[in-house]
């Protein structure tokens, strides 16, 4: 689903909602990309436990739209990508949706949000235990106001990029990353931590990072 990539004042961002909303697609869909989509919110029926068959989503451009959809409701999907968001401020609770997200999740890559400033790893009042069980490979790049660290106990992470995020402090603790083996990070000021034992790439832009 593409949109026009031009954003100036003829676009009616309750149109191309009640368009994307119409657009419900069919259960059985497994790849879903939305791209320049003008709307303040994303349609219902994205992450939606009943399109349990997505596998690959990707949410590009969507300029204007406040707040995630509750994708880790999404029980098949492997591939997440989100880029070019740069009204959402908060990633929480209205995306995991549920106290186990994500329980199928191998990429998730959040790229050019000029304004996330929090990421969340709470339900409620209450911290997630475990967010991405299955998660290998993460990337954030271009979040220059993100603040904090990663989720906690990403036990599955193999593959780790951090990149031009220079408020985030990228790498909590070594134990709640026991399989990292390939780390590329850059423009961030966490320094990266020698008890990573299991590190056999490291790649590292900036020199505060090293």
């Amino acid at each position: 689903m593409r949109w026009s990539e031009d954003f100036e004042n003829f676009r009616k961002d309750d149109l191309e909602a009640g368009v994307i909303d119409f657009l419900c697609p069919h259960q059985n869909l497994e790849k879903l990309v939305i791209s320049y989509y003008g709307g303040l919110k994303f349609p219902s029926w994205l992450g939606s436990p009943s399109h349990f068959n997505i596998v690959h989503l990707c949410l590009h451009g969507c300029c204007r739209a406040k707040a995630l959809p509750s994708l880790g409701l999404l029980s098949s999907l492997k591939e997440l990508y989100i880029e070019g968001l740069h009204a959402i401020c908060t990633v929480g609770s209205e995306f995991y949706g549920t106290k186990s997200p994500f329980p199928s999740l191998i990429t998730l890559q959040f790229k050019d949000m000029l304004l996330w400033e929090d990421w969340s790893h709470c339900i409620g009042t209450e911290e997630v235990g475990v967010l991405f069980p299955c998660l290998k490979h993460l990337i954030v790049q271009d979040c220059p106001l993100l603040i904090g660290t990663l989720p906690g106990q990403l036990s599955s992470l193999m593959k780790l990029e951090i990149d031009s995020c220079p408020r985030m402090n990228a790498l909590a603790s070594s134990s709640s990353l026991p399989s990292l083996n390939e780390l590329n990070i850059g423009g961030c000021n966490e320094r990266v931590l020698n008890s990573l034992v299991n590190l056999t790439s490291l790649t590292a832009r900036h020199k505060r990072c090293c």
